[in-house]
């Protein structure tokens, strides 16, 4: 009836025709993922269908012809509304990739299977599109902090810094005795400092409950930047690039110990543990040090998680448990008391994985990447990856939750804070009332 000699650049993988026999949707890879739509009639080809990230390997249409499902490499199911040429819904818990996909005949569940083996259903349902974040400039890459009760986000905008209810979306003061190059905010456990750390090195502490500057830190011997506060708030971690590390008493404000363990590369990431007893870095060749966080003594040194740089580290509040990712996009778990990995790591992004954080009830890490991917979050008890978020920008270094888990925050190299809002229980249910769709599974 028709040839398309040139239906696309690269070898087909895949091909449907719609149950109305109008459409023909057709798949390749590997450098271009784009779906393309074609006139069963004629051959004229239609708007293409773009948002996958690696080679289509199936597609199936929905029994009206208005819906197309595709499963790809990237570990994603997409569903579109082919008139409109537009993703409805990306679906995502395929730990590699998706090579089958099939729709029930009454066209409400999808199965799908993966390269690992698993086979998975999903609602074929058209979902509501995704929350889509808040957006401020700080005008450098930063990170910001939560008050403990979540009720104000600490900001540095032009390095200055500046409380913000979260929830109002304004603004509520400005703290310019915290100096006006600020990059990195930490607060303590209890809520009642405030620790600045800028470019030039310098921590600055400020009483929330008294309104001013409590003390200005520094060292003789080089930058400190604030790294955060043992659970109990009676003392202060603090380090530098070079690993040497600096613990300073909260109630004399002189440091306790300083310590410069010998690397053997740069140290691009440093995290204390809530309980106070470790301090675990890592370097530029992707290995993770663990140390005596009292006397900087060496535990371990660890180097079968990450081929490359290791860019964040971070804690569970019980401090039972820690994270690392690494820019060649890889998440380990850790075990703090054996201080070997929970489960083989992974690789949680496509491109580099940049930052990382722990839920205050320990179920949930976040982990930072770059665009569509840009804050993933992820089921401790599974390792399975619940959502990711897209966003703007590239290298999402600062990621966290809120206390009360309501927020997430991720910060790109560009200075772009984005801010999520999970929707509460109730807020959830309603809505699934308004669409007439079942509860999730909780």
């Amino acid at each position: 009836i028709f040839d398309i000699p040139e239906a696309h650049p690269e070898p087909i993988t895949a091909v449907a025709w719609s149950p109305n026999g109008s459409v023909i949707a057709s798949g390749s890879g590997y450098t271009s993922s784009a779906i393309r739509l074609s006139d069963a009639a004629s051959g004229r080809r239609l708007s293409p269908l773009e948002g996958h990230t690696s080679w289509i390997c199936r597609l199936a249409f929905s029994n009206d012809g208005l819906r197309l499902y595709s499963a790809s490499a990237d570990q994603t199911i997409r569903l579109w509304d082919v008139e409109q040429g537009k993703c409805l819904a990306t679906l995502r818990g395929s730990q590699d990739e998706v090579y089958g996909l099939v729709l029930s005949p009454d066209g409400t569940t999808l199965a799908s299977a993966c390269k690992d083996g698993g086979i998975s259903f999903w609602d074929a349902r058209p979902r509501r599109e995704e929350q889509q974040p808040r957006v401020m400039a700080l005008g450098a890459s930063a990170f910001p902090a939560f008050a403990p009760d979540s009720r104000v986000l600490a900001l540095p905008i032009g390095g200055t810094v500046r409380l913000f209810d979260p929830a109002a979306a304004k603004e509520i003061e400005q703290l310019p005795a915290l100096g006006t190059d600020v990059r990195i905010l930490v607060y303590s456990p209890d809520g009642t400092l405030l620790v600045s750390g800028d470019t030039g090195g310098k921590v600055r502490v400020w009483s929330c409950d008294e309104r001013r500057l409590v003390r200005e830190l520094g060292d003789p011997n080089g930058p400190i930047y604030p790294m955060g506060f043992r659970a109990d708030g009676r003392q202060l971690l603090s380090g530098d690039r070079q690993g040497r590390s600096v613990l300073w008493d909260t109630r004399t404000w002189q440091p306790v110990r300083t310590s410069m363990p010998k690397r053997e590369s740069r140290v691009m990431a440093a995290k204390v543990s809530p309980d106070g007893r470790l301090l675990a870095t890592g370097t530029g060749t992707g290995s993770v040090y663990w140390l005596d966080a009292e006397t900087g003594q060496l535990l371990a040194t660890r180097t079968e998680a990450h081929r490359h740089l290791v860019s964040g580290i971070a804690f569970s509040h019980d401090s039972t448990r820690a994270a690392s990712v690494s820019e060649d996009g890889t998440l380990a778990l850790w075990d703090t008391s054996s201080l070997q990995p929970l489960i083989p790591p992974f690789k949680g992004h496509t491109l580099g994985a940049h930052g990382v954080a722990f839920s205050a009830d320990g179920r949930r890490v976040a982990t930072g990447g770059s665009g569509r991917e840009a804050v993933k979050l992820w089921d401790l008890s599974t390792g399975r990856e619940l959502v990711a978020l897209p966003g703007q920008g590239f290298m999402f270094f600062s990621v966290a939750f809120s206390p009360d888990g309501q927020w997430v925050t991720g910060c790109n190299s560009e200075g772009q804070l984005h801010l999520w809002r999970a929707p509460s229980w109730a807020e959830i249910e309603a809505a699934e009332k308004q669409e007439g769709s079942p509860g999730p599974e909780r």
